[in-house]
């Protein structure tokens, strides 16, 4: 009796290892999935600073200030406006308490903003065929007149090229205000209107010139929800929070772009996604390096 219960014990454990080895007919492998990401990412919030530099002086605070000029224009970048950078330093902490940009439009642009000589009909015609350039599809006044400097345009593929004589010399327009003599220049030239001559070299119309501020460039429409004027923030604010302590681009690997998209500067994220965020600070860094040596100017409130 007990060898027929160990046979059939026997069996029975042989049937149910013969089942367990084999797979179903029916099952197939179930792929690996990726779970869903249970949050996005929090959109960059731009601190605008209410920063009263005259009232910081009125105050008390001793500052010192310095001005240079550049053109945005870093690795291709749109070559559209002037830019002057001023930034004040309190003298005592040697902090950067304010930092100022005026842009200046140009009279032709490579992207971004257009060019203020591009002419209207109305324009055009108070200068008459003679006086006016047709490059592409756009026309430009064949000279100008800008505090106390007369250019005169010649085609270049689809565009046009200024150029006046300075010292005995022929400069372009954009290799002219490139410099620090230039940039001064053409900022104290905003303002008057520039005139434009008809082909007797007489004013036959004028055009003031504007900046980024004063068409609110990148303002109605930007790739992010950070704007134009945005990301300038950005840049001055990492500046205000952590200071100038970093290498100038691109001789330094200090100011990058991450993966985001968004520049870091000394491994801080900045939030700031401007490609041309680079030239602002070089810029500042430019300017707080003459405070720094002696050739800043000193602040008082008006």
């Amino acid at each position: 009796m007990k060898n027929k219960q160990s046979l059939a014990l026997l069996i029975a454990g042989l049937l149910m290892s013969a089942c367990s080895a084999s797979p179903a007919a029916s099952s197939t492998p179930t792929p690996e999935t990726t779970p869903e990401p249970t949050s996005s990412a929090e959109p960059t919030v731009v601190d605008y600073r209410n920063i009263d530099v005259q009232q910081l002086a009125k105050e008390g605070m001793k500052l010192t200030s310095a001005t240079v000029y550049g053109v945005y224009n870093q690795e291709g970048d749109s070559v559209d406006s002037s830019i002057q950078t001023t930034v004040y330093v309190n003298d005592e902490t040697k902090e950067v308490v304010f930092i100022d940009f005026v842009e200046a439009l140009l009279p032709v642009s490579a992207g971004g903003a257009d060019g203020w000589a591009i002419l209207d009909d109305e324009k055009a015609e108070a200068l008459g065929d003679e006086a006016v350039i047709t490059a592409g599809e756009k026309r430009y006044p064949a000279a100008f007149e800008l505090n106390g400097l007369t250019w005169t345009a010649a085609a270049s593929a689809d565009s046009v090229v200024y150029t006046t004589e300075i010292e005995g010399e022929d400069i372009e327009f954009m290799s002219y205000i490139a410099t620090q003599e230039g940039g001064a220049w053409y900022h104290e030239s905003l303002a008057k209107p520039a005139q434009l001559l008809d082909n007797e070299g007489k004013p036959a119309a004028e055009i003031q010139i504007g900046t980024k501020a004063s068409i609110e460039h990148g303002v109605g429409f930007w790739p992010s929800p950070i704007t134009f004027p945005g990301n300038i923030e950005l840049i001055k604010n990492y500046v205000y929070d952590h200071g100038v302590n970093y290498g100038t681009y691109p001789e330094t690997s200090d100011i990058a772009k991450n993966d985001a998209g968004e520049w870091a500067v000394a491994d801080v994220t900045t939030g700031a996604t401007l490609a041309g965020a680079p030239n602002y600070f070089n810029l500042i860094k430019q300017a707080y390096e003459l405070i720094e040596s002696g050739q800043g100017t000193p602040f008082t409130a008006e």
